[in-house]
């Protein structure tokens, strides 16, 4: 699915992605939620493209700084082979991943001190 800029999109009869960009104040908190991502909007280009994930995927996990193939987290999280199949990543207009839908954001977008706008993804 592609989604070429902010609004609420639906993903099946239950399921909905709301993209929103929010300020960034001292004060702001990005969610901890598992449904939900906050990245820095400053380096994240439209259209976004949500997709299941591709043999060699590569992604930052959050917190660490060296790549990770999305396969291999995911074993490392023990997900069996039809979680596998049925992980969704949210990918920018360069094809870097952001965010591992439900699990973990890449650590190139984070939310920084110095963000100014944030990028809020969230599953519904």
């Amino acid at each position: 699915m592609h989604i070429p800029e902010t609004g609420t999109y639906v993903l099946s009869d239950n399921l909905k992605l709301k993209v929103e960009t929010e300020e960034c104040g001292d004060r702001y908190e990005p969610s901890r939620a598992a449904d939900c991502a906050c990245l820095d909007a400053s380096d994240i280009k439209f259209p976004l493209t949500l997709r299941h994930i591709q043999p060699g995927d590569r992604f930052v996990p959050f917190g660490m700084t060296g790549t990770k193939l999305v396969s291999d987290y995911l074993t490392d999280r023990k997900k069996n082979i039809f979680e596998k199949r049925a992980q969704l990543v949210l990918t920018d207009a360069q094809q870097r991943i952001l965010w591992l839908v439900g699990e973990r954001t890449d650590n190139r977008f984070r939310i920084t001190p110095h963000t100014q706008r944030a990028l809020r993804l969230t599953l519904q």
